[in-house]
């Protein structure tokens, strides 16, 4: 599963401080897929929301050079969201 973080619902609980819902659902769930997260790594506060699913044994960080918050968009001007996608 691939979540790009500036997903709103995503963001916004993550930013309220709320993403020990994220945290403990994903610890106690039997999900086993991989999930990644791409994030613009100069984006603060996106970095902040995704470094707090960090330590999730089945979760991904993929942090890239830019500092946008529409880091899906951005992935697409740059010709890289279809590679991306195309690799999980």
């Amino acid at each position: 599963m691939h979540v790009f973080i500036s997903s709103f619902l995503l963001y916004r609980n993550l930013m309220i401080n709320d993403s020990t819902n994220y945290e403990q659902l994903l610890q106690v769930s039997e999900y086993s897929s991989s999930i990644h997260i791409h994030f613009a790594k100069n984006h603060h506060s996106d970095k902040v929301a995704a470094e707090r699913l960090a330590n999730l044994k089945n979760v991904n960080l993929y942090p890239w050079e830019t500092d946008t918050h529409n880091i899906a968009g951005w992935l697409k001007s740059q010709q890289k969201l279809d590679s991306v996608l195309d690799v999980f």
